[in-house]
C-alpha cells in the first residue's frame, strides 16, 4: 500500500466528486430535466474512486517531477 498525506487523498476525492457534480448540474440546466440528478450517487462513487487514483498517481509522479529545474 502506498502511504501518503491524507490531505492529498482528500483533495483528490473532493476534486473528482465536484467535477462530476458540476457536470451533472450543468447538463440538468441545459436539458431542464432533473433525471440526470437521479444518477448522482453513481457519479459520486466514481468521483471517489477516480479521485483516489488521481491522488495516488500524484504521489508516484511527484518525485520524478521534483528533479526538473526551471
Amino acid at each position: 500500500f502506498i502511504f501518503f498525506n491524507s490531505k492529498t487523498l482528500f483533495l483528490g476525492i473532493i476534486g473528482g466528486v465536484m467535477h462530476n457534480v458540476g457536470q451533472l448540474f450543468v447538463i440538468s440546466l441545459i436539458y431542464s430535466n432533473p433525471f440526470f440528478l437521479k444518477i448522482m450517487p453513481v457519479y459520486i462513487a466514481f468521483g471517489c474512486i477516480f479521485g483516489s487514483i488521481t491522488a495516488v498517481s500524484l504521489k508516484l509522479i511527484m518525485p520524478a517531477l521534483s528533479h526538473i529545474k526551471n
